[in-house]
């Protein structure tokens, strides 16, 4: 079958070349009759505009690169989410790479997305080195740093989104020298963090005016977490229930995933069931990852695991949660009835997402060269329950490193719940993260950090 040209469009519409032009890019100069009648021709003819040709007209793809360090921790993956939604509110779409600053493949990241003439570049990344390989690499491409950026970057005129750690550091200070205490130990930071290097500074600028005497323990790991506080502990003689990751992504061993690495899903509904039992259900957006699945919908079902060793876990997905099958298998006709000479994936262009259309087809079983207009009432059944139950494996929790929280800490049997203070070593106090305490979403686990920190703040 020929590729439909826009002449062909044209023609079957009754109208100009330039007027189904002006119509796919919503121009102002037709009327919103004719607009529809020339969509609404695509849409029969499964046209699509040609991306390329129009760039070379308008000098913009409408295309944006993000650079991640990886997609496997829930906080990259619902920046992703996110970013996604607000580009396609403005008319975007974006084109994910993961690479790690400092790694081999960052650079050749920077040459793919310039030479794919990309209309804006994101680089995700916590490096001291990132503000110096954006200025080096995006070669005149608009470009923005989301992370933290040192007092000296800011002078290359980069653009970036950042906290201020500095001030958070000194602020810091203040309140405990406001408190009256002179001799502080400033616990835990890592040498290798711009994040943990500049708290440290600003903390220890003001600090000395204060002439509060400071001793800082560091953090000799790559990564922070948790481990150091509950070694602390330990040696404190508490009691310490088993730390397990908690609202986290999900692995997956089902190939499918992989191949549709990046996809997010908006307004689907995820079960999860154990031993064939459903245990959680609800509605939202996810994402598939190369190792499995992630998202806000995933991030609540993890919470909801028990021992992955005595018990079979699986996630359903229901792609249109909207529709009953009855009325699935209406618009599945439909559709086909529309797009009847197109092959099996053809017909489900405005059905499913562009990268989860050969994977369908693949799982349904068809022939993918079956035209529309072949595929049988009992065909279309079989669609109809892969929509509506979209399986995937689920063979174990996301590692520790990337969980939003944990399960398991400090005893709280073991805590004064009014202070935070330690029962069994007076002037140690806990708060946060490090104690067996948690809750279904990553809010309620914040207000639990700042609650605790407050009552322990509150009783120095």
């Amino acid at each position: 079958m020929a590729r439909m040209t826009i002449r062909d469009i044209a023609r079957l519409a009754g109208v100009s070349v330039t007027t189904v032009s002006r119509a796919l890019n919503n121009a102002p100069e037709i009327n919103s009759q004719t607009r529809e009648r020339v969509l609404q021709v695509c849409r029969e003819q499964g046209y699509r505009s040609n991306l390329l040709a129009r760039s070379l007209v308008s000098s913009r793809t409408r295309v944006l690169g993000v650079i991640l360090p990886e997609l496997s921790g829930p906080f990259h993956a619902s920046i992703v989410l996110h970013l996604e939604r607000y580009a396609q509110e403005q008319d975007y779409q974006i084109m994910l790479c993961c690479g790690r600053v400092g790694g081999s493949e960052t650079a050749a990241l920077f040459d793919f997305l310039v030479s794919h003439r990309v209309d804006g570049i994101l680089l995700v990344s916590a490096s001291s080195a990132a503000p110096d390989l954006l200025r080096r690499h995006a070669r005149g491409t608009p470009s923005v740093l989301l992370g933290d950026v040192s007092p000296t970057a800011t002078l290359q005129r980069i653009n970036a989104v950042s906290t201020d750690n500095y001030v958070g550091g000194a602020m810091a200070a203040g309140y405990l020298s406001r408190l009256g205490h002179r001799r502080v130990l400033y616990l835990g930071p890592r040498r290798d963090s711009v994040t943990h290097v500049l708290r440290h500074q600003g903390f220890l600028t003001i600090a000395r005016e204060r002439g509060m005497e400071v001793e800082t323990v560091f953090n000799p790991g790559a990564v922070s977490s948790a481990p150091n506080g509950y070694r602390l502990a330990r040696q404190a003689g508490h009691t310490l229930v088993e730390p397990v990751p908690s609202l986290v992504s999900l692995v997956s061993h089902d190939p499918d995933c992989k191949k549709m690495m990046g996809l997010a899903l908006k307004n689907v509904t995820l079960t999860l069931f154990e031993d064939g039992k459903d245990i959680f259900e609800e509605q939202g957006e996810m994402l598939f990852t190369h190792f499995g699945i992630s998202g806000p919908l995933t991030l609540s079902a993890s919470s909801h695991l028990g021992d992955m060793k005595k018990h079979t876990y699986k996630a359903e997905i229901d792609l249109k949660p909207a529709l009953s099958e009855e009325q699935l298998y209406d618009r599945i006709t439909r559709d086909f009835a529309l797009l009847a000479n197109h092959a099996a994936q053809g017909a489900l262009v405005k059905l499913l997402p562009a990268s989860m259309q050969p994977v369908m087809v693949a799982r349904w079983g068809i022939d993918p060269a079956t035209k529309a207009n072949q595929i049988t009432r009992e065909q279309k059944r079989e669609l109809v329950q892969l929509v509506k139950h979209w399986q995937v494996s689920i063979d174990a929790r996301g590692d520790l490193a990337h969980a939003v929280i944990t399960s398991g800490g400090v005893s709280v049997r073991e805590v004064d719940p009014k202070t935070m203070q330690s029962k069994k070593a007076l002037g140690l106090y806990f708060a946060g993260e490090v104690l067996d305490v948690d809750a279904y979403t990553g809010g309620y686990n914040l207000q639990i950090a700042f609650c605790t920190a407050q009552s322990f703040a509150n009783n120095l």
